[in-house]
């Protein structure tokens, strides 16, 4: 066969063959949006109250979790109002026995309950509680009592975890630790006027 003959019917093949290759490649790539069209317009499964109350009941730490807590909210026992809210941070990790851990600077939250002025040279009492704190991003309530506060967070941190009391913060008594009724509620009595809880100052709570 004639060589050129042969390369001019290769070269007719590959001009008849492109025609109906490209529209191949198109038809498939109409297909291939067209899926990805489908998948984006499919609904995302919305998490349903029940998946919630598991995240949150998995991610509660259980009784008896001991949190170091450094306040970040400041109030004075004379100038203080019920309903005002308290901010804290967890002053370094706790481990929780199904394995996650309450990270360092997670967020503690709560409120003052009730506040009873000083009268006849006694001090103002304060009654706060500790009800919601942050968990891998998540809000979970909890219902703490208080073993112990001091001044600074040194101070408290360098005594063993079963500590009680208060060490550093002069005029300043602990009336009701809130582990019996009213649970969660923890009442604190000042001695003197003008005393004042300050940003920095450390809670050592217990999960009841």
């Amino acid at each position: 066969m004639d060589k050129n003959a042969l390369t001019h019917e290769g070269s007719s093949f590959m001009k008849c063959s492109l025609p109906e290759a490209v529209p191949a490649r198109l038809g498939f790539a109409v297909l291939l949006f067209a899926t990805f069209s489908l998948i984006a317009a499919l609904p995302i499964p919305a998490q349903t109250p029940g998946d919630t109350a598991e995240a949150t009941q998995e991610n509660k730490p259980p009784g008896g979790t001991m949190l170091p807590v450094i306040l970040r909210t400041s109030f004075s026992f004379d100038k203080c109002k019920a309903g005002q809210t308290l901010h804290g941070k967890i002053a370094k990790d706790v481990p929780l026995r199904n394995g996650s851990v309450i990270r360092k600077g997670s967020d503690l939250e709560g409120h003052i309950v009730e506040v009873t002025p000083a009268a006849n040279g006694s001090g103002a009492n304060v009654a706060m509680q500790f009800e919601e704190l942050d968990v891998g991003g998540q809000k979970v309530p909890v219902v703490t009592n208080l073993k112990a506060i001091a001044d600074n967070a040194p101070a408290l941190w360098a005594f063993r975890v079963d500590a009680t009391g208060d060490y550093g913060i002069d005029n300043l008594l602990i009336s009701h630790t809130g582990n019996t009724e009213p649970v969660g509620k923890i009442v604190l009595a000042s001695q003197a006027q003008n005393l004042k809880l300050e940003k920095g100052d450390a809670l050592l709570l217990l999960v009841d």
